[in-house]
């Protein structure tokens, strides 16, 4: 266990005692069954751990973790912290086995600094984080969630304010029917760019999600994933890549993008005001953005899916909505306050005979002043705009219109229902 000791031509008596030199063991277990007592200071490097110890004065509390304990010397080593650390520094494995003690340990240590994953999976059940965490996951290396001792824990809790957690490779939900991370600290940054496998069942949480952002200020956040399927949760809109819950405020969002999924975006009735530059979603069985209330801007939304692209409750201003393939509407409007598109285009190849351009929901009884700039594009189905029958519209403003629309006689009814802008 003394590798650099003809490396460097020094006696072992002098290695031990030369500070500027690490004296190197293969194991955690081989340093605590040393009998060699160190100096303070001495660097110890540990093969299996990848890492630097020092030795420090006292005997310290091991924890086999940051500390480990030399029962037979009653000296302890303490991991060194750099501008980086490993997770496998403090005795992670990154082979999927269950690491979640490990993971959790890094809010109790008092030295913080930017964790890595550098390669390999990291698995666990769920941690949650009181303070302030630091950590980047590189595209080789991912991260996995096991079966947790309750389907309500969420994997990750940021609730340190100014948390930073970017994951490069895959984060796979493991179909354990949980959200992947809750944000619950002000101005915390998230990076999912390869998210997996996020299903919620009977028994899941009905915001399970990406990314939860709760009760959480200016939180920056990109969320990428595929595969998220409902199989059984009573909310039709679960799961969804992003969800902002609570009073959450200032949100902003770089990229949010779903394939296979069920909903993409959604906001809770009492969030503030927040801003996504890119919302992407194909395949979806519910709606791309269903905002429940605040105020939101969005630069973009693409939607390929079987629902409404965007359902407002609340405020909204969107540069473009681009709905693809058999959408059910691009716009829902239900007690919204002001509405401002700047286009919506359609391309709609194939028949749904409910399809239309906007209309308002069932539960509408007042909508606020709705401007759109331009309308384009072509569309099969049932209409193009449906408003009959469900509450007001304070103010319409279309700035031009140039759609090609594909009459079905065996979808369509009257032409008197063609164009039904009735409470406008």
């Amino acid at each position: 266990g003394i590798a650099w000791e003809s490396q460097v031509n020094v006696p072992a008596g002098e290695l031990v005692n030369d500070l500027s030199q690490a004296y190197i063991f293969d194991t955690v277990a081989e340093y605590q069954a040393s009998t060699i007592a160190f100096p303070v200071g001495k660097t110890i490097h540990l093969n299996d751990r990848g890492a630097d110890f020092t030795v420090i004065a006292g005997t310290g509390t091991g924890n086999n973790k940051n500390v480990i304990a030399n029962g037979s010397t009653g000296q302890s080593i303490n991991v060194f912290v750099g501008a980086e650390l490993d997770i496998r520094a403090i005795g992670a494995v990154l082979d999927g086995s269950d690491s979640t003690e490990f993971l959790q340990h890094l809010d109790t240590m008092t030295t913080k600094t930017r964790v890595t994953v550098s390669g390999g999976e990291l698995a666990f059940k769920s941690v949650s984080f009181t303070n302030k965490l630091d950590m980047v996951v590189y595209a080789n290396a991912s991260l996995k969630l096991l079966t947790p001792d309750s389907i309500q824990d969420r994997g990750m809790t940021l609730g340190g304010n100014a948390s930073y957690l970017r994951v490069d490779g895959i984060f796979d939900g493991n179909d354990t029917n949980r959200t992947l991370v809750e944000v619950a600290g002000d101005n915390c940054q998230v990076y999912l760019n390869d998210t997996r496998n996020v299903n919620s069942n009977v028994t899941s949480s009905e915001f399970v999600s990406g990314l939860e952002v709760n009760n959480a200020n200016g939180c920056k956040f990109t969320v990428i994933g595929k595969d998220y399927l409902n199989n059984g949760n009573v909310n039709g809109s679960c799961p969804r890549q992003v969800s902002v819950q609570g009073t959450s405020n200032d949100y902003y969002g770089f990229t949010v993008k779903g394939n296979v999924t069920n909903a993409c975006f959604v906001t809770g009735s009492n969030v503030g005001k927040g801003f996504v530059e890119s919302i992407h979603v194909n395949n979806a069985l519910d709606n791309g953005i269903y905002q429940l209330g605040g105020t939101l801007g969005v630069n973009e939304i693409r939607y390929e899916g079987d629902e409404e692209a965007v359902v407002t409750k609340g405020t909204i201003d969107i540069g473009t909505i681009s709905v693809e393939s058999s959408w059910l509407s691009a716009l829902r409007l239900e007690n919204c306050g002001n509405v401002n598109v700047g286009t919506i285009q359609m391309n709609q190849n194939t028949s749904l005979g409910s399809a239309n351009i906007f209309g308002t929901r069932t539960g509408n009884t007042q909508c606020g002043r709705v401007y759109i700039g331009r309308i384009q594009g072509s569309i099969r189905g049932d209409n193009l705009f449906n408003c009959g029958g469900n509450g007001d519209i304070e103010y319409l403003s279309i700035g031009s219109f140039d759609v090609d629309f594909y009459y079905d006689t065996s979808t369509i009814g009257s032409v008197s229902s063609w164009a039904n802008l009735q409470g406008y």
